[in-house]
């Protein structure tokens, strides 16, 4: 029984871990979105595109890079931000299309 105990608290602590982790990222994520909208207010003057692909490219190949560096799945990694970096990209869509 004590032995339970022992364990169950463990799993406890390891999931409060977890929980603030998440929040890390997720905080991570509107850091990001927030330097996303200064990008986008930059960008009203330029006549390149919004999506730089060139620096996509790098950007994933650098992450993929670093992934591989913390034994992590660099194919994982590409693909999370592949999402993150198509949501960025919509968003700066919407501040064009709003102006």
């Amino acid at each position: 029984m004590a032995d339970q105990s022992a364990r169950d608290l463990r799993l406890e602590r390891l999931r409060v871990e977890l929980d603030a982790i998440d929040a890390r990222i997720v905080e991570a994520l509107a850091d990001r979105l927030r330097v996303i909208g200064v990008i986008a207010a930059c960008k009203e003057t330029q006549t390149d595109g919004i999506r730089d692909e060139s620096r996509e490219k790098a950007l994933l190949d650098r992450l993929q890079a670093q992934a591989r560096d913390l034994r992590l799945a660099p194919h994982f990694v590409a693909r999370l931000f592949r999402e993150i970096i198509d949501y960025s990209v919509q968003r700066l869509q919407d501040h064009f299309l709003a102006r």
